[in-house]
Order: C-alpha cells, then structure tokens, then sequence
C-alpha cells in the first residue's frame, strides 16, 4: 500500500509557477487526502491483485490479473467482469489473439521468416470454453507489407465499416522512404476540412466517409534528423495544400521558426535546449529535471486564457494537473503509473461540481491501452462510461468501442507524424500511440518529454541525447513513425508490441540460466551463418554440464537461439535449453521421466485465417494432458476434405505432437521413402542405407525406454522429411492441430531436436502442412531432474 500528498488547489490560485522551498513550505499546501494504491504480487513479482482507491461508486475496485507459464497477461477482471477474456501467444510469445469482455477479439498473423505483422483483425466473437470463432462485425482488418529492410509500406484497411470512396477494403496507404529509412512520404484520408495551421486547439475532423479524400505529404530532412520541409497535397482540392518550412539553430538545433504558407512562428528556448515561447501567444516553464511545470496562453500582458499548472512525482510521472480557464479550474489526479484518474471542475477557490466529477481507470496489457472505465458524472462526455479501444500497430487509438455489443463509436485516423486526419471527438484524450493529449496546449504527454505533432517533433532535450549523436536531440522516433515508435519520449524502438524479440536490431544479446547458473550471451557479427545452419558458440561449464551455445541467423540477423546441455563427464547432450528474448523456444516438457529430451523451433504464424482457434493449444505438455487425455489422433484424410472436421475436431486437440493417419512416409537426403507397413511401424527403417536403425535410442538409452516414431527407437544420422507418419513420445500419441497454416513456413524450416542430432522435418499432404510446438520461455523451470 502506498499513497502520497499533492500540492492542493488552495495553493494554485495565481498565475504563477509553483516552486517548493523547503526551507520556508507552508504544510497547508499539502492535500490531506489520501489515495490509496494496495498491490498485491506472486512469488514471481507479479502483481496478482491490485485494489484501487475510492471512487464515485463508493469502495475502491479490485483489478486480478492472470498470466501463463511464460508470463505473459493471459486474462484480466474487475470486479468480477471480464475485460480481458483471454490472450494467446507464438512461440516467439507474439500475441496472436486477445479475446476483449465485449465480444470483440483481435487476431494477428505473422510472416514465418521474420516474424513481422502482417494482418491484424478485430471482429466480434463467438466461443466455446477456449475455442473462438469469428462471427460478423469486422470492426477493423489492417494488412502491412515491408520492404527488404523490415520498413512498412503500405498499410490497407480492409474492414468493410471503413468504407472508402472507392470502395470497401480499398483504404490503402501507401509510404516511401529514404536509405537511412526516414520517412519520405506517405498517402491516406483525411476530411475535407484541412486544417494548414498548427492543430494547438481540439480541431474536430468529421466522420463522413463521403466527405473525404486522399492526401499525399512528403518530408525533407537535413543530415540529422531535422524536418525541414513538410508539403501537403490534397487529391482534389488545391485550395488545401500547404506547406510548413523550418529553420533551425545550427548549432544547437533548435527549432528558430517555422512558417505555413505565408504565416511564420517565431520560437524561443532556455538555456537548456527547452521551447518557452511559441508564436505569439503560448508560453512554457519548466521546472527540476527539465519537466514542463506551467503552459499558458497569453496574449501580451492580458490575462492569461489558459494556465496550466504540472507536478510530477521522483520517478517523473505526472501526478497532478491544474488547468484554470478564467474562473473554471480542471483538475485531474494521476495515480499508478496513471491507470487511476481523478478528475473534477470546481471554481477558483470554490466547491467541486458534482456533475463533473469522476474517475477514470485504465485498463492496459504491456503499454496498449484496451479500455477505459468511467465513474462518476461528467455531463459534457455523452460517450458510454465503459470503452474499449482497438488500435493498431503503434499503439494509435483508431477504433473506440461500446462495451455492451462491441458497437462502434468513433473511429480515427492519424497523418503519420500524429496529426488527425479523420474522425476523432471531443473527450477523447487517449489518441497517437496511446498517448494523453492534453487539450490545453494541444502536446502529447510521453512520461520523459511533451511531444508537438505539427512540429514532429519533442519541445525538449532528449535526456539520453549523448547516447545518439547521429539525431538531432528534439527527433521522434528517428523520423520512422510508421515503422519505430517512442514510448518514453528517449529512443525509437520497434512499434510492434505484441511481445516477442525485437527483430530490428542486428545483433542481439541474451541471458539465460540452467542448473541454477545464469549464464550471459553476446552476439555474434550477421552474416557469419549461412542460409539454414546453426552455428556453435565457445562452450563453458554450468555445474555437472557443459553449456554449448548456438545462433541462427534470421531474417540475416545473427541471434543467440539456444544452448545445449551435455554431460560434463560423457560429452552426452542431456537437454536444450532456450533463450529467454531470442524469439526461439525450446521446451523441456515436465512430464518426461527419461533423461534425453527432443524440442521444437521455428516460425509460426497465427490463427488470422483458422475458422476457430483453440487458446488451450497454448498449455504445456501435462496441461495438455490434463484436457484432452492421452492418444488423441488425426483422420489425415478426412482433414484435407472435411473442413468442419477440421475446425471442430482437429483445432479442439491439443498442440503438442502429432499423430497422423492414411499416408505418410520417411523421406531420407537421397529422397528414398520407406511406406509403414499395415500395423503402421516402419519395420524396414534400417535400410535407409544404414542412416537410420533401429538398434539404440538416441543419446544411447535402453531400446524402449523412449518411443520416437510410432514406438520404435530410432537413432538420427542424417536429415529427412517426415511426411505424416505418427509421432510418439513419452506414454502416448500427442496430436497437433491447425494443419492449413504452416505451407508458408516451409521456405524457412524448423528443427525437431532429437538428443544431440538435428532432423529437418515438414508435414506435407494434400498442399497442407503442420508444426509441431512446444511453447513457453520458462523451459529451464520445468526441468524435471
């Protein structure tokens, strides 16, 4: 439980900036409430339980949420109410779906080689225990394709609600880009009424779909990073275009002025790279820590319109914001990281307005906002208390849905730099990347810095600038707000946050732990593994256990990918451990009992085009076991021609192995194929030109101890295609399901590890195909010794 005191409003009746002095403070400019925040975690140092305080309701709501082995969000409740039914990931711990409490889930697909976005569906749902079914309702569909360089360029809309003049699923935007990846153009929609001056008000774009049309804008940087052109183009209407122009300090790469048309902005900085002044009339102070303290709006020595007091807590979160309008005074508390709002009306030195005063809580998985909960009355906002938020991959809040039926409300769309260009309403403060745009001076609030849209820019001094010489210190995103974003307002980073690896980088590093030693990675340099090989690390001890590192080179990045443990004294590889934030996942099951075990890698592409997808594939091997029993098979035939087979039967099985019935062979490197007899074994495995016997078990085991492939031992000397026989392990057949996804996988391949030798495997027939998968990260936690 903690709780803190706030500088109270009594306190902030001047216009002036409020500065503390210790030596002479005054107690009674402290807030006697008290707000509290009780957290209650698990042995892992997650939060299990967190109480909010009091709110317009009455006791302070209680938020549980619940995660999976991997610890990832699996579920979330308030209250007893679902807001987040269930989550599931890949194996690289990509979200591939998010079911939300108002029947509206969002599936996502991923490129099998380098694990990109590429469509990102929200419909309505129905469900079965954890089978989701898509139903009618597609309230947003987006579809991404990337250049070589993993840069997006073109992001179409598909989803019929979106309509566009030419049509439905024609909502296509389209963006270029410069050698160093900068953004140099890009096309979309936006209203008919353009606004050409800086967007500092809340300018309203309408939500016609008729009254729309496309728009192209096109950027010009100097060698850092500086915008120093922006033209807009307006399909149609000439008498909307403009263009902004930019001059800078070269020296310190301020921003000197700006000028739309023939109107010219003059800005003014303090000495610590900070904006102060804008145009004629916006003023800012700051205060400790470079943080923005006051901004007003003041023409000349007038009376200021606007005067709007900040305060920030020691970790530089914003606690408090006091804005006065004249005689009218909004305010608005932020508690937990800004999850729990208070936000009331009052007069200068006056009581609160009851019929605005309320709470505001947020509901968030990993940064991305998914719903926020009102409590109170606040008769200005005709919206419903409870929304749900459907964005995109920036974070952006472009879809704002009715909890009850997954209804549209609004919807909104963003120029690329964070301007609105269509849709949007007036109480909506949650909008580019997610982000708090403050209404009174038109800035998103970004925790380390406050962020000017219509410049492009942030209105302050990267705190880490010394860690960038290449940009300017002012740069968002590294001018790739398409592709990166800047969460913090410190550095760009990949905009994909459904969770897995950040393929952005060329080399990456990694820390993992086996035998109760943790062990640290670096990467190698790209381009030192060829196409389709692992390659091996210097080894090192780990206990009675010698750790032998290997990277695989992915999308032509060199990553770490896993470690194989053998027997100090033996040399025998006993287990595979995987690396934690590489992207590659190798399970060591609980349940096995013998000493050598066998795990998957690979791609993996989501359920975007599954008719139903079954969240419980995602369990371990004994969970699996627990919910669908042992010895679970496919009819192979009937799945190829049946699809409601295989939607009701095939994807309610769980996805931990493989059994599959009517065709099938081993396939060796000299494309030799031996057909299983009629009991189904492959009693002539041996003469594969004596690659393959059946004489001891892989790592050297008793014959038996282990079945491998339809219960016989099978030692591995070589490569081959698996092409549908059954796969057996421990005391039973373990079925996989989704068999019409994985074709694409085929050009990038996946490993089965069987003891110390790799095998190729891929399930083809009948142009489909299936992966087996192993999933969750904690695999060194499930050794069983």
């Amino acid at each position: 439980m903690f709780y803190r005191q706030i500088i109270t409003d009594d306190a902030l009746t001047a216009y002036q900036k409020y500065v503390v002095d210790w030596d002479t403070f005054n107690p009674s400019h402290l807030d006697s409430n008290k707000n509290n925040v009780t957290q209650e975690y698990d042995a892992l140092n997650r939060i299990r339980k967190a109480t909010y305080p009091a709110d317009r309701d009455g006791p302070g709501k209680e938020m549980y949420p619940e995660y999976n082995k991997g610890g990832a969000l699996l579920s979330l409740k308030m209250d007893g109410a679902d807001y987040v039914k269930e989550v599931a990931y890949n194996a690289r711990g990509q979200r591939i779906l998010i079911a939300y409490g108002n029947k509206i889930m969002t599936r996502y697909a991923y490129d099998p080689k380098t694990f990109r976005v590429l469509r990102q569906r929200s419909a309505l749902f129905n469900h079965s225990g954890h089978t989701y079914t898509p139903n009618a309702g597609i309230r947003q569909d987006l579809q991404y394709t990337y250049d070589l360089e993993g840069t997006i360029t073109s992001i179409n809309d598909a989803a019929p609600a979106n309509t566009y003049a030419q049509g439905p699923g024609n909502l296509m935007r389209l963006f270029s880009h410069d050698p160093l990846r900068r953004l140099l153009s890009a096309t979309g929609r936006e209203t008919s009424n353009v606004y050409a001056q800086p967007s500092w008000n809340l300018n309203l774009r309408p939500q016609d779909y008729t009254d729309t049309n496309t728009y192209t804008r096109t950027y010009q940087y100097d060698k850092i990073g500086n915008i120093q052109n922006l033209k807009h183009v307006a399909d149609g209407h000439a008498n909307q275009d403009f263009i902004r122009d930019y001059t800078y300090e070269s020296a310190s790469n301020k921003l000197k002025s700006f000028t739309v048309n023939s109107t010219t902005y003059i800005n003014q900085y303090d000495a610590n790279g900070s904006l102060t002044k804008e145009g004629e009339s916006r003023y800012y102070e700051w205060g400790a820590n470079d943080k923005l303290a006051v901004f007003k709006n003041q023409a000349g020595s007038s009376t200021p319109t606007v005067y709007t007091n900040y305060f920030y807590n020691v970790q530089g979160e914003r606690i408090k914001k006091h804005t006065r309008k004249g005689n009218k005074v909004v305010v608005t508390f932020y508690m937990d990281g800004g999850m729990f709002e208070t936000t009331y009306t009052k007069t200068v030195g006056g009581s609160i307005d009851n019929n605005r005063f309320f709470n505001t809580i947020k509901i968030s998985d990993d940064g991305a906002l998914i719903a926020t909960i009102q409590v109170g009355n606040n008769v200005d906002d005709n919206t419903p208390a409870i929304k749900y938020i459907v964005g995109d991959h920036l974070n952006n809040s472009t879809a704002i849905l009715k909890a009850t039926t997954g209804s549209l409300i609004n919807r909104e769309e963003y120029y690329p730099f964070g301007e609105t260009s269509f849709g949007g309403f007036q109480y909506k403060r949650y909008r580019y990347n997610g982000k708090e745009k403050d209404e009174e001076s038109g800035l998103y609030e970004y925790g380390q810095r406050y962020y000017a849209p219509w410049l492009c820019r942030f209105v302050s001094v990267d705190p880490i600038a010394e860690s960038y010489p290449q940009y300017t210190s002012y740069i968002y995103a590294g001018n790739k707000p398409i592709t990166k974003v800047d969460l913090e307002g410190l550095q760009e980073e990949n905009a994909e946050k459904q969770g897995g690896a950040n393929g952005e980088n060329n080399q990456s590093n990694s820390t993992s732990g086996f035998n109760g030693t943790q062990f640290y990675e670096t990467a190698r340099a790209d381009n030192v593994i060829p196409d389709g090989f692992t390659m091996s690390g210097t080894q090192f001890n780990a206990g009675p256990f010698t750790m032998i590192p290997h990277y695989n080179k992915v999308d032509g990045k060199t990553v770490p990918s896993f470690y194989i443990a053998a027997d100090k004294a033996t040399g025998i590889p006993s287990y595979v451990v995987g690396i934690e934030n590489s992207g590659e996942f190798m399970q060591n099951a609980a349940d096995y009992k013998a000493k050598y075990n066998f795990a998957a890698q690979g791609g993996f592409q989501g359920f975007l085009y599954s008719e139903a997808v079954d969240l419980a594939l995602q369990g371990d091997l004994e969970g699996a076991k627990e919910t669908f029993g042992e010895g679970l098979s496919i009819d192979w035939d009937q799945a190829i021609h049946d699809p409601v087979y295989v939607a009701t039967t095939v994807l309610s099985i769980a996805h931990m192995g493989v059994a599959l019935k009517g065709r099938g062979g081993l396939r060796n490197s000299k494309n030799t194929q031996v057909e299983p007899t009629d009991d189904g074994f492959f009693h002539k495995i041996d003469d594969f030109d004596n690659q393959y016997t059946t004489e001891s078990l892989v790592g050297r085991e008793p014959a038996g101890k282990i079945s491998i492939i339809n219960g016989k031992p099978v030692k591995v000397g070589g490569r081959f295609t698996l092409a549908s026989p059954k796969l057996s392990y421990g005391k039973g057949v373990h079925d996989i399901k989704d068999p019409g996804l994985i074709n694409s996988m085929r050009p990038y391949g996946s490993r089965l590890m069987l003891g110390p030798d790799w095998v190729r495997y891929s399930f083809a027939t009948g142009g489909t195909a299936a992966i087996i998968y192993w999933g969750y990260k904690k695999a060194v936690d499930q050794h069983k010794k």
